[in-house]
């Protein structure tokens, strides 16, 4: 409710075709979509997948693909406002295949993007907290030295440091928000364990954990995420912002807590694997944007699993 208030106090002509978020059939841009339809929040979506949406102001576009943006030159000539969303998921190592995609959609489409954006004034890029490497300390604040070990992390510390000089070059604010891993949409992120445990659990098969289990996250729910990027909206404060859960829970209270809701008797199985603790610091982000997650993971939890047996029986 307090959300819906703030964007009371804009002026839909504030927003009035400025706003352009890519990625716009993608896993944050699906909810972010209907949250800003809510509000009453006019946009224009890109992505590159048809989503058969009914709203004349989505497109199919490749970012990577400059003939493409150029036959949408009149669609951005008066964009202001960009919710940088579009990106290529691989958590992996490997710098063939997937890896090279993720570059090429996380560098080169930012940058054909911006060449297109002729009246830019704010650009909020979702990041993640895969920039940071391996933790030698948590929590992490956003001071901490960035070492990916990953090609995503990697193509995502590229892009940032790219908007911060293209940005200084052109008088553009710009934030970045380093997402922690977001669950609560099953059809998406089927990589995050909170999901992988979840499906895996509702089939009566035992997760496997890799280390001792004990390592922590704060892991963060969709609508806490959708949540930070509306406030965003509403302030467009410059910066680099960690954006994480409310909670930290084990792997081994995430199995706990999921077989108790799920009704299921479920031992995991143990792999010799070095694994750590991630927890962000969100102390900027509360601060700065006055963003504070509202979902705990036990509320978060239930209102994943209870999305996935939805699906599951529909």
């Amino acid at each position: 409710m307090l959300f819906i208030l703030q964007f009371l106090l804009i002026s839909e002509s504030d927003y009035l075709m400025k706003l352009l978020v890519t990625g716009a059939s993608g896993n944050i841009g699906t909810v972010l979509k209907s949250r800003l339809q809510e509000n009453d929040i006019p946009f224009i979506g890109v992505d590159i997948t048809n989503q058969n949406s009914n709203n004349n102001n989505f497109f199919q576009l490749d970012i990577t693909n400059e003939n493409e943006l150029q036959e949408k030159k009149s669609v951005f000539d008066n964009i202001d406002t960009l919710v940088h969303l579009a990106s290529k998921i691989d958590t992996g190592s490997d710098v063939t295949n997937k890896g090279i995609q993720s570059i090429d959609v996380n560098i080169k489409g930012t940058l054909n993007l911006l060449e297109h954006l002729p009246s830019l004034k704010n650009i909020l890029f979702t990041s993640t907290y895969m920039v940071y490497g391996i933790p030698k300390q948590n929590p992490i604040t956003e001071n901490y030295v960035v070492e990916p070990h990953t090609v995503y992390g990697a193509s995502k510390i590229i892009t940032e440091k790219y908007l911060q000089v293209y940005a200084a070059k052109r008088g553009i604010d710009v934030t970045i928000f380093r997402y922690m891993g977001i669950y609560g949409l099953m059809s998406h992120y089927a990589s995050q364990a909170i999901h992988i445990f979840i499906k895996l659990i509702a089939d009566g098969k035992n997760p496997i954990i890799y280390g001792n289990g004990l390592q922590r996250r704060n892991h963060l729910f969709i609508d806490d995420a959708i949540d930070a990027i509306l406030i965003w909206l509403n302030n467009k404060n410059p910066g680099i912002f960690n954006i994480g859960g409310k909670d930290s829970p084990t792997n081994l209270d995430l199995i706990s807590m999921i077989s108790k809701k799920m009704n299921k008797k479920i031992q995991p199985i143990f792999k010799e694997s070095q694994q750590h603790d991630f927890v962000s610091d969100i102390t900027l982000a509360d601060t700065i944007l006055h963003f504070q997650p509202k979902t705990g993971i036990d509320d978060g939890l239930s209102n994943t699993i209870k999305k996935f047996l939805e699906q599951k029986h529909s």
